[in-house]
């Protein structure tokens, strides 16, 4: 008898474990309402392969989408990347540019700005085709909460977007 109720005791064990684990964990579902919070104010979210930090393969790119007429002229292609040093060379202090590239004086401006605000969470600023962009690390600055981080992101990505924009207009 008792013999039977082991066995029946790891036969729902060995049924119910692998469901369990198939389960989001409390930080996989953090992370998808932050996600879809993201979505909802009207961002986009792409993962991109991590060139920059040890540990996840991928790194979220939050993207704001452009209102750019079909006449216009395309906007700058940039991407600025955090690096874990700094010289002379850098956009702005441990800033790089991965392409050498021009701007307006009010999107330099901007980026300056931003790149002096956004936490250390974020590891580039993106600017392509029809979309300004913001590469994260999707992690949690120690004392803060990470949908104000978040709001952060997209009041950064709102001021690209208009900076972007308007010198898209004056050309």
């Amino acid at each position: 008898m008792l013999t039977a109720v082991i066995v029946i005791c790891l036969a729902v064990a060995m049924m119910v474990g692998p469901i369990m684990m198939i389960q989001p964990s409390k930080g996989q579902r953090a992370l998808t309402a932050l996600r879809e919070k993201a979505q909802m104010s009207g961002l986009k979210i792409r993962m991109v392969p991590n060139t920059q930090t040890k540990g996840a393969q991928f790194l979220a790119m939050y993207l704001q989408p452009l209102d750019i007429p079909k006449k216009a002229t395309q906007p700058v292609k940039v991407m600025i990347e955090r690096k874990n040093y700094s010289h002379g060379l850098h956009f702005d202090k441990e800033w790089a540019l991965s392409t050498p590239t021009t701007f307006t004086p009010a999107l330099e401006k901007t980026l300056k700005d931003l790149v002096q605000r956004l936490p250390h969470t974020v590891m580039g600023i993106s600017i392509q085709h029809a979309e300004v962009g913001i590469l994260w690390t999707e992690r949690q600055r120690k004392g803060t909460n990470i949908n104000d981080d978040l709001t952060l992101l997209s009041q950064a990505l709102n001021e690209l977007k208009v900076a972007v924009e308007q010198g898209i207009t004056r050309q």
